[in-house]
Parts: C-alpha cells; structure tokens; sequence
C-alpha cells in the first residue's frame, strides 16, 4: 500500500495538500492496486479495495442517530470499541455493540444506492489513507452532506471531507482517461477546445450528446452523473456562459 506523505501539516493536524498532490497519490495508489484501471474504463471492486487492498473490515447496519441528526452515510472507525451505536429491535433507542478497529460501517439506507454507496466506500478508505493522524484513536462518522453535498473550506473538518472527496473521484475517474473521454464527446458537439459551455446554442442543439457523457461515465466508471458533473467542473471542462443580445456573459 503507498504510504501518504502530505508536504507538512496545520496545527490541527489536517495535511496541507492541493487537489493536484491527491489526484496524483490516488493515481499511484491505484497503479499499486490495479495498473490496468489507469488506462482501460471500468468499474474499480471497491469491496475488493477495502477488504483485500487495504485490509479494512466493512459492515452495513442501521446506524443510530438521533431524531433531529442527519442521517449518516457511513462511519470510518479508527480504534477498538464496544459502544458503537446501532439502531435497536424496539428502534428508539441504540444498542451498543464491538467494533473493531480500521472498520467501515456502510448504513443500510446507503447500500440501496450503487452509485452512492461506491464513492462513500472510496470516500471513507481515504480517510484511512490520508487522516489516520487527524483521527488516531477517534471514530469519524460521515453524513450524507459532508460526502455529497457543497460548502465552504473553513473549519479543518471542510477541508478533510474535501480531500477525501478529491481522493474518491479521482480513483473513480482517473484523471487522464476522464478528460481525454470528455473532450472526445465535447468535440463531437462543436466545442473544439474539448470544454464544453453550457447555456449556449450550441450546447442546447448538441445536449443529447452530454447526456451521453453521462450515461457512459455510469456504465464504465460507475458513478453517478452528479458525480461526472462535478469532476468535470474540477478539471475546468463545464463552463456556464450565458447569452445575452450578442454577447457572452462567463460565470467564474
């Protein structure tokens, strides 16, 4: 397994690292793991890389929060413990039962969702990866939101939930082969550049094809197309122009 080594850290511990240093960690992790990825689409066995790659136990179960918390995606346990809260038989209340240590907790409701659940799996081992300094003996339980969801990069939590979001979507869709597919599709439209522009003409005339994008990002990468969407604008390729009188107004 390739070790991570961040340039230094905060004082809260948090790796001061750009979203180039982990695209490029997740690029050798997945070298190690299974070269042929890098260079062929297809579905990475996130089951296979959690259990076998990383030796990580993984469970599903029906996590116990509270009525008013929001609902937890999965939980990333870094020491032993015997009070890990899962929902009861009578289900108002927990019951506490043994976890081990270097464990991923996926909820039930979670698991439903293919799509979900693969990026949540790569999103918790990259807590394992590049976090188990921030963590050490702590249990990390990460809802919906802070996996899916947009926010600013203030508090040191942001900025790990972000890291390991880059982490996930970057072993989902490898770099060089996403970009090197999108521009392909994006230059079938017109958009010559390989970027393609949304709320434009062109854009409305050739939308069929984007939505092709997408269909063949979830066939052979696996991940949803809110997930494609947003790697796409990571890597500078969907832009928002909007047309008006003639002229071309470019949101940034």
């Amino acid at each position: 397994m390739i070790r991570f080594v961040p340039k230094w850290y905060d004082k809260n511990r948090v790796p001061v690292v750009g979203d180039d240093y982990i695209r490029q960690y997740a690029k050798m992790v997945l070298a190690d793991y299974r070269p042929g990825l890098l260079k062929d689409p297809g579905m990475i066995d996130v089951r296979d890389f959690l259990q076998n790659y990383m030796k990580l136990d993984a469970k599903v179960a029906d996590i116990w929060q509270g009525p008013d918390d929001e609902r937890i995606a999965a939980a990333a346990l870094f020491k032993d413990t015997d009070r890990f809260a899962i929902v009861s038989e009578r289900g108002f209340c927990p019951r506490f039962v043994k976890t081990g240590a270097r464990t991923v907790v996926f909820d039930r409701s979670i698991v439903k969702h293919e799509y979900l659940l693969r990026f949540t799996a790569l999103h918790e081992a990259a807590h394992f990866l590049m976090h188990s300094f921030f963590y050490e003996n702590r249990d990390k339980c990460c809802t919906r939101s802070m996996i899916f969801g947009s926010r600013a990069l203030t508090t040191p939590g942001d900025f790990l939930e972000h890291q390991a979001n880059v982490f996930a979507g970057a072993i989902l869709m490898p770099d060089e082969l996403f970009i090197d597919t999108a521009r392909s599709f994006f230059k079938r439209a017109g958009f010559e550049d390989g970027i393609w522009v949304r709320h434009t003409e062109k854009a409305r005339l050739n939308d069929y094809v984007f939505k092709e994008f997408l269909v063949y990002c979830r066939e052979r990468f696996g991940v949803s197309h809110s997930a494609a969407i947003v790697q796409l604008k990571n890597y500078g390729l969907l832009e928002d122009r909007y047309e008006k009188e003639g002229e071309d107004l470019r949101t940034a």
